[in-house]
């Protein structure tokens, strides 16, 4: 329980974590390059970048989390606008 509560080493958790792990990187990371066939890898590119910002947008939707500082802003506008 608490911050390292995942590493607890009980034998039911594993192949929850190692499905997890395995099934939505390979899908995420298979779907991205499937698309590249219909848009441009800069399109793609920033679709991938835009990811953290989506998921606050939506953490906070559902009340899950809160929006995220000042700081945080900054550096997504850093990143947009230096991949654009």
């Amino acid at each position: 329980v608490g911050l390292f509560g995942w590493m607890n080493p009980e034998l039911d958790r594993l192949p929850l974590e190692l499905y997890s792990a395995i099934v939505c990187n390979v899908v995420g990371t298979a779907g991205y390059i499937a698309i590249m066939k219909y848009f441009d890898p800069v399109v793609v590119s920033m679709v991938m970048l835009m990811e953290p910002i989506v998921a606050s947008f939506m953490g906070a939707a559902v009340g899950v989390s809160s929006l995220p500082g000042w700081i945080t802003w900054a550096g997504d506008a850093v990143v947009v606008l230096g991949s654009t």
